[in-house]
């Protein structure tokens, strides 16, 4: 099945109102404890696949979640377990679009990382949809690295995706939500790699002082273009939704970052970074959106004009990442991502 999710961050200053307004309407906490799979090269990272067994109350669900045709979108196949110390069971993608990829896995499977979460869930309808509220507060666990936290998930459990992006809107201009497109999976995966390199780092330093601090600097790198890689059987409008999402991708990674979200102890400023990736996202969108102009349909001129603006703001603005963080900016990405899931629809 396709899961279509939109993932926020919540600022600290939020965390309790939002919770307290959560449990009035009526939602119920779950303890969530995860664990994550990959190859020693990470293999399933590479492809964007994420592996999970995870404890839900009393039920253990394994889970594996693939790449979908947008950002927002993903495949998800669930399937419970009755024992009460479950194995993967790879036989279970027999028969599903992940069996080609499994089929040719040659590498043991290893646990990477774990993750620990309260769920705050609740269904709420809105429109003609229901959309389920997943507030999330915890870690991502490696080793002795932990990373902190804190998100509210709303995932179209059914209806149309403007019902989505309606309630996300008011919920990101009552709490200040920060969109962000990193998964727990994607985050747990690079704070593997920096738990891993921090042993190895004591291993071949054997004798002498153990590192003093992880370096937590992968989490937090700048996101840059990505090769945009078309085929013949593409249509022009596939070739525009793909060109689309990659643009977006960087504009909304780095966006993340120079607000702020991240807090993984570096000293490390990449805020000038930040904002020239942000600025030739901008860029490469806009010229994406010329060029295909004839079977992209029509645009939201509102993000057009919103786009040309923040492009010379990011340029002379004073606070970056006041600008980054603030409502006006984060609902024109909002908007962005509407506009996509439209045109995907048509």
């Amino acid at each position: 099945m396709l899961e279509r999710e939109l993932k926020l961050h919540v600022p600290a200053g939020s965390w309790a109102a939002l919770d307290s307004e959560l449990r009035q309407m009526g939602a119920s906490e779950i303890l969530l404890r995860a664990q994550y799979f990959d190859t020693q090269d990470s293999d399933l990272a590479k492809a964007g696949i994420a592996l999970r067994l995870r404890l839900e109350g009393k039920q253990w669900v394994q889970t594996a979640k693939a790449p979908g045709p947008d950002e927002l979108t993903r495949l998800e196949l669930n399937h419970t377990h009755t024992n009460t110390d479950p194995k993967l069971d790879l036989a279970l993608y027999q028969d599903t679009p992940l069996e080609p990829f499994f089929a040719q896995l040659d590498k043991p499977l290893l646990l990477r990382y774990e993750t620990i979460v309260s769920r705050l869930v609740l269904r709420h309808d809105v429109g003609n949809s229901q959309i389920e509220f997943a507030f999330d507060q915890g870690m991502v666990k490696s080793g002795a690295l932990e990373l902190p936290l804190c998100e509210l998930e709303f995932e179209q459990i059914s209806g149309e995706a403007g019902d989505l992006f309606t309630l996300a809107r008011q919920w990101m201009q009552r709490y200040g939500l920060i969109i962000d497109l990193r998964s727990k999976a994607e985050r747990g995966s690079i704070l593997t790699h920096i738990a891993l390199s921090a042993k190895l780092h004591d291993i071949q330093n054997e004798g002498k002082p153990p590192q003093a601090e992880p370096d937590f600097r992968p989490l937090l790198k700048p996101h840059h273009a990505q090769a945009t890689i078309l085929s013949n059987a593409m249509s022009p409008r596939q070739a525009y939704q793909h060109c689309v999402n990659e643009c977006l991708s960087q504009i909304i990674r780095n966006a993340t970052l120079l607000s702020g979200v991240e807090s993984a102890g570096t000293d490390r400023d990449w805020s000038a970074e930040y904002v020239h990736q942000l600025r030739v996202g901008i860029r490469r969108l806009r010229a994406c959106r010329r060029l295909f102009k004839k079977w992209a349909g029509p645009v939201d001129s509102t993000c057009d004009t919103a786009l040309r603006q923040y492009f010379t703001l990011l340029g002379s603005a004073h606070d970056m990442r006041k600008l980054a963080a603030s409502t006006e900016f984060q609902s024109c990405l909002l908007g962005l991502l509407a506009e996509q899931l439209d045109q995907l629809s048509r």
